[in-house]
């Protein structure tokens, strides 16, 4: 299997890709600088994939929930995506009352989103890659669910190996 890129590294996030699945980490405060970011990642991937692309965002278990003004621009970049995304699976890591507020958050944001393509919240990469399999695109590349759940793990494995690397604005690939 090829190993996914990393295209934006921050000590908060990091987003990349493996052919046309999207793969961001939160793993600090999001913040709207780091939101613009996303964005702009996000129209990297549009770009690169006219038929559209998959996305799956690991929230890790630490990571804090976005403040008011964060969580709007979070929302409008997943309305702005609209045709460009086939589905959008977000994990969340946390556990407890942790977990429920970050999920009552998460569910919260797709909620108030109005994008045409489907989306959910799991618990786990597993469920999320079951479910994100289901939308792949004929005319994309074939991807199976251990194959998501592989090339998660593999950026997060990069992740560790770059994070001594991570500094604001910092862009590897694209």
């Amino acid at each position: 299997m090829s190993q996914p890129r990393i295209t934006a590294l921050e000590p908060g996030f990091a987003t990349g890709h493996w052919h046309d699945l999207f793969i961001g980490v939160w793993r600090g405060t999001p913040t709207l600088e780091a939101v613009a970011e996303w964005s702009r990642q996000y129209d990297h991937m549009a770009a690169r994939h006219p038929i559209g692309f998959l996305s799956i965002v690991v929230i890790e278990a630490h990571t804090p929930i976005p403040d008011g003004a964060t969580r709007k621009a979070l929302t409008a970049v997943m309305d702005r995506l609209g045709s460009n995304v086939r589905a959008m699976a977000a994990v969340q890591e946390a556990s407890g009352f942790v977990g429920a507020t970050v999920r009552s958050v998460l569910l919260l944001l797709t909620n108030m989103s109005t994008g045409p393509y489907p989306r959910r919240i799991f618990g786990s990469c597993q469920d999320a890659a079951r479910w994100l399999a289901l939308h792949k695109n004929g005319q994309a590349a074939p991807m199976s669910a251990e194959q998501v759940v592989a090339a998660v793990a593999s950026f997060r494995a990069l992740l560790k190996v770059d994070n001594d690397r991570a500094r604001p604005g910092m862009q590897i690939a694209s």
